[in-house]
């Protein structure tokens, strides 16, 4: 079964090899900066475009992952944000579409790389 720190793994490595720029926020990130926290899922800003569309589908496939094309596409199209499941497990990915505008352009530049995970950069 895939572990949370797995299905982490995967998804930074889907959005790399897709050359989506991304961050981890939320419960994820608190814990790379020493403060543990309890989570059920992961939250990503990651600024898809719709050319990704097949690219995302390709890395999550069925049935090992759930996703909904028409609710990525929304959530894309509107700047909101969509999940993925890992049904195995429970787990599941909260995408989150950066809003327009100075603050999230300043903070998609402000962001590096920390190390969240073992053997992982």
């Amino acid at each position: 079964m895939m572990e949370q720190s797995d299905i982490l793994r995967h998804a930074a490595d889907a959005l790399e090899r897709m050359a989506v720029p991304h961050f981890v926020v939320g419960s994820m990130a608190s814990i790379a900066y020493g403060e543990a926290r309890f989570t059920q899922d992961i939250d990503i800003v990651a600024a898809f475009e719709p050319r990704h569309l097949p690219d995302l589908m390709t890395a999550f496939p069925r049935p090992e992952f759930f996703l909904n094309i028409d609710a990525e596409r929304d959530a894309i199209r509107t700047g909101f944000q969509f999940n993925v499941i890992h049904p195995m497990s429970g787990n599941k990915i909260d995408f989150i579409l950066p809003h327009p505008g100075a603050w999230a352009t300043t903070q998609m530049v402000r962001r590096r790389p920390v190390r969240l995970l073992r053997n992982a950069t």
